[in-house]
Parts: C-alpha cells; structure tokens; sequence
C-alpha cells in the first residue's frame, strides 16, 4: 500500500493530466466526426479570403488590432490564422483543438485547486466537475468558441502562477503570471476582472502580512486594465469598440441572475422561478455559513462574481458566457466535497464519495446527452455537403443553389445561424461566386434558370428535384405574352380599395382613385383575389403623383395563401415621378420574390414614401399563362 501512495505522490500530476485528457476524450470525441456549425462558417469564409494575404505578411497589423472594430482580440486573431494555416477546412482539426484546450483547462483547475484548497481530493473533484459540466459543450462544441477555452487557459495559467508566487516568492512565476493575464485580455475582454479575483485571493490567504508587499505585486495587474482601455480608445480612434446598442444589463438584472444561476444548477434544474431562485440563494448562502472557514468557498464564489460580470454587458446570454466564471464554481464544489472528505468521522466521508459519485454521474449523463446534440448537428450539416458533392463534384461558376429541408434550429441548436450561403463557398472553394440558399419552398425563379439547382436535405440524403426545371422553363416560354388577370379600373368606384395608413381624401373623382398621402408610409389594401404566383407576369399601374420632391419612393406587396399578414420580404419597390402627369409603370415579377407553389391573394400598394397628391386610374394583373396544365404555364389559346 506504501508502495502505491509513493507511486501516486511521485506520479501524481502526469496522473492527473492523463484522466484529463481520458475524461475529456471519452466524452467530446463524437464531435471529431462533425462539420462546421453555425458562425462556424463565417469565420472559415473570412479565413479562405483573408489568409493568403496574412500567410505572405500582408495585412497582419489589420488583421489584429484593426479587422473587427468591436473586440480587440489579438491573440484571438492568431490563432484562428493558424488553426486554418494547419488545418485548412478540416474541422476535425479544429475540434481536436478545442478539445486540447478543454482538456488543459482541466487540468490546470487542478494544479489550482490544489494550490487554494490544499486537498488532493477536493483539486480531483473541481477538476471532474469542471471537465463534466453540461454547459461547457456550447463552447467546446463550438469552433468560433474557441476564444473563450484560449482566453481561460491564460487566465488559469496567470491565476495559477500568482498563488505560486504568494507561496515561494519567485519573481519568474509572477512575470509567467503577469505575461499571463495580458494575453488573456488580449484573448477576450471579458477576463479584465481577474485582478479581482487576485485581490480576493490575497485578502483571503495573505491578508496577515498585508501591506506594501501585497500593493506592489498587485498594481501592475490593476494597472493593466486603464491600459487596455487606453489602447482600445487608440485603436478605434476615439471610440472604446462595441456593438452600437450595447449596454450593461440591458437585458435587466433579474434575467441576467435567474438565467446564470440556471446554468451552474443544470442538470439538475430545468427551469427557474422566483421561488427556485430564493431555495437556491438559501442553500448558497447556508453553504457559506457551514464552511465559512473554508476559504476555497469564498474565493470560487468570487471568481464567478468577478468573471461573470462582463457577461452583463453582452447584448444576450448564453451559456458559453459562463465558461470562464464556471472555474470558480468547480472550486466552491472541491473546497466543499473535500473539507467533507477530509472529516475523520466514516459518516462524513461516506457523504463526500456519495455526493462526489452523484454529481459525477449526473453531469456525465448530461453532458453525452448535450454532446451528443452538437455532433448530430455536426453530422447534419457535413451530411448537407458531402451528399451534395456526391450529386455535383463541380458547379458552373455563378450557379445558384436553393434547398429545402434544411434545419434552422435542431436539438434547440441554430444550425446555420443566417451563415448557409458560406457552406457552399467553402465546399467549392474555387467557385467564389457560387451562391446558395435555405428555404422553406422553391423559389419562382425567372432568370438563369440552367444555372439554378433545386435540392432537398432529408435526413441523411440530398435529392435533387429535376422536375422543377420544366415547369420554370415552360413559363419562361410564355415571358414574351401578357395576359389581363384581375383589373381594378377605379372609373367604376374604389373597387374595394380602402385607405388604411396615412391617408386622406380618399375617393373616386374624375374617373380616378383620389387621395392625400398624409405621412411617409401611406398604404391601400385591396380586395381578396387568387392567382397562381407561376402565371403572375407582373403588376401595371396607371397613376400621378405631386408632390414637393421629384421623385417618390412606390411599393407593391403581395399576400399570399395561408400567410396571416403581408410579409416584409414579399415586396417590390419602383420610381415615381412627382410632375403630375399620367404614366403607365410596370412592374415584372422579380426572381425568387415569391415560392413556386404560391397563390397570390391580396395586394398593398404604397404610394409614395412622402407627402404628395396621388390619383390612380387603374390597376392591373397580368398573367403569361393562358391557363396552367399540371403546373404547366400555356401560353396558347
């Protein structure tokens, strides 16, 4: 039994390091086999255009300080470049990464715990916990993520080596600690508050020599964040960065409380009230009481204090926000588990392992589960490319391509986050101008419709619906004929036209609609009508404006079958002159405005975007199909 404890005692850190690397590869490795994910692809995008210039040299200082003018994120900067420069598209390797950087941070909450709590035990089960916690997959699982794992390995690394400096007094680990810290906020912003953490740490453990030698060594570090907010005010030219409508807790104190207490109490919360947050406050705060002269308690809860508060100035939350202040919590577990552990009496111990094993096996589960949700999501989008490279190993330069089918959000994860026309420009990297598109239905396209393909995902295939290119070709046949529809000759009454924003003086005169446009955004609704969207040539309307401005801004919007409401996307915009004098415009059906099942059923007209004098003679619908055979447009009588 000696024999094994020298083992361990001599052994015990390479020890450590191997079940950190064996718990996290068991548990994350099913994310190797994914694709990119969600942001994921915008920043691939930006590195396929960027990163020829940047491997020659070029643009390096932009590429740092000046790209983004909303984070100052060097390192971050780096190692994206490099990530691409080793792996290219390869987003294995870049989970691989994530991975590495997860299982570093693991073990570096061990060498820290130790150094705070004392107990091997207690380090063991922070590390375990903070390996096994359910939210962390939103980050490691997440490459564009990557910044917060880096931006945590510095800050573990800079709080790591200032307790060895507390302790031995060398100069060399508080410099590793001090170089730390810059390269964490150089990381990711949010890590500034860790002299906080640092302060807690000396009033907690050194406070019985406080004095000058305890200022001294704390200064530089506080010193560091007017510097920072010095150079971001340098760097953004008299701005400090930021998204425009950025604020502290704008999204109230209450959400941003209940939502992060919800994420450290997962899994075993699956929701939070009031009154499960006043439970949960009462059990902290009877934990602070019973272990009060634990200090590992006090500083894991300030760690999450301290490091959670830039969480507020986001402009959401998130459980990737908690990454970083989700350490302090892991210490607050081991100084708990372990001062239990530590107790002599079997009854004290035997709660430690029970509750140690519980809190394992429960985030264990968790976490395969909600791993579990990112590779299928994964599998889902490198499924999308590779059956469709299957299909077309090559498209001609400029295709267009629409898919149906396609996820917008699975197992409550954004899939493609508005970033699906990049999958494909990466997919077919040397057809820069390839374009693609998710959508609900097919849409009417009336131009370069050789070069349009249709597909559709349906899990775990792509198919292709070649029969849409006979229906769009055989209207297309029909684009030289105009048919009437529907008319609306207002010399015959409103036709069941009604003003309904900004208007006045509404009525026929002079065989003519007649009206004032009160406002900046007047608007007529029609009468119900229906016609196909596949025979809809375009709208005609004959009408005078006046108005002070030359020039009106007109708008048609179309509603169709099953949609509640006119949608802000189904419109068409066009000119009008302000003179007074009667003109005809004309209005083609733009490509792509509507789907090719649909079925127009009413109209908005906008008639101008300012004040001005309209009169209207009539309006028309005009169709290229005489009728439609099996959604055939015939153009011949």
């Amino acid at each position: 039994m000696k024999q094994w404890r020298a083992l361990l005692d001599s052994h015990s850190v390479v020890i450590i390091f191997g079940i950190s690397v064996a718990v996290v590869f068991a548990f994350y490795h099913p994310i190797l086999s994914g694709h990119f994910i969600s942001d994921d692809y915008a920043f691939v995008a930006q590195w396929l255009e960027r990163a020829p210039f940047l491997l020659r040299g070029e643009q390096i200082w932009e590429w740092l300080f000046a790209y983004n003018p909303v984070f100052l994120r060097p390192v971050s900067q780096w190692l994206f470049l490099l990530n691409y420069w080793v792996w290219d598209t390869n987003a294995a390797g870049y989970y691989a990464l994530n991975l590495g950087l997860h299982t570093l941070n693991t073990f570096l909450v061990y060498l820290l715990a130790l150094q705070i709590i004392r107990d091997r035990f207690g380090a063991l089960v922070a590390s375990l916990l903070f390996a096994l916690h359910p939210i962390h997959p939103d980050s490691v699982c997440w490459i564009a993520d990557s910044v917060d794992l880096l931006a945590a390995f510095f800050l573990l690394l800079s709080a790591g080596y200032f307790v060895l400096f507390r302790r031995k007094s060398k100069r060399l680990y508080y410099l590793v600690s001090l170089t730390s810290f810059a390269l964490a906020t150089l990381t990711k912003e949010s890590t500034l508050t860790l002299p906080a953490v640092l302060l807690a740490y000396d009033l907690l453990f050194t406070r019985r020599v406080f004095g000058w030698n305890i200022l001294k060594a704390q200064l530089p570090f506080w010193g560091m964040v007017p510097g920072y907010v010095l150079a971001r005010f340098l760097l953004f030219r008299g701005q400090f960065g930021g998204y425009p409508d950025q604020g502290f807790l704008k999204f109230g104190w209450d959400l941003f409380v209940q939502y992060y207490a919800l994420a450290f109490a997962k899994p075993f919360l699956a929701d939070i009230d009031s009154l499960t947050f006043t439970i949960l406050l009462v059990v902290l705060v009877w934990l602070l009481v019973l272990f009060r002269r634990a200090q590992g308690i006090w500083l894991g809860l300030a760690w999450i204090i301290a490091l959670l508060i830039p969480a507020g100035s986001a402009n959401y939350v998130a459980p990737r926000l908690a990454y970083i202040p989700s350490v302090g919590l892991a210490i607050m577990q081991g100084t708990v588990l372990g001062a239990l552990f530590k107790e002599h009496k079997l009854v004290w111990r035997s709660i430690a392992l029970g509750a140690t094993c519980l809190l394992v096996l429960v985030y264990a589960w968790a976490l395969a589960l909600h791993v579990d949700d990112w590779a299928a999501v994964g599998k889902t989008t490198r499924a999308v490319v590779e059956k469709t490279r299957a299909l077309y190993s090559a498209f001609p330069p400029g295709a267009r391509l629409y898919f149906i089918g396609v996820p917008e959000y699975l197992r409550g994860i954004n899939v493609y986050a508005g970033n699906f026309p990049f999958v494909f420009q990466i997919a077919y990297r040397d057809n820069p101008m390839l374009y693609a598109q998710s959508v609900d239905r097919f849409p009417l396209i009336t131009d370069q419709i050789g070069q349009t393909y249709f597909f559709e995902y349906r899990y775990p295939n792509v198919i292709e619906h070649r029969e849409v290119h006979p229906v769009l070709l055989a209207r297309q046949q029909c684009s030289n004929v105009k048919f009437l529809a529907v008319e609306w000759d207002f010399r015959q009454g409103a036709q069941g036209w009604e003003p309904w924003h900004h208007i006045a003086d509404f009525q026929v005169r002079d065989g003519a609609l007649v009206l004032r446009a009160d406002g900046k955004d007047p608007f007529l609704g029609g009468p119900e009508v229906e016609i196909s969207a596949l025979s809809l040539a375009g709208i005609e309307i004959t009408m005078r404006a006046q108005a002070e401005q030359p020039f009106l801004q007109g708008q048609v919007y179309w509603r169709v079958a099953g949609a509640s409401d006119f949608s802000p996307h189904i419109h068409q915009e066009f000119e009008i002159i302000a003179d007074g004098e009667w003109r005809t415009y004309y209005l083609p059906l733009a490509s792509g405005l509507l789907a090719l099942d649909d079925r127009v059923i009413q109209l908005r007209f906008d008639p101008a975007d300012a004040p001005a004098q309209i009169g209207i003679q009539n309006i028309r619908l005009l169709s290229h199909c005489v009728r439609l055979e099996e959604r055939y447009c015939r153009c011949i009588q």
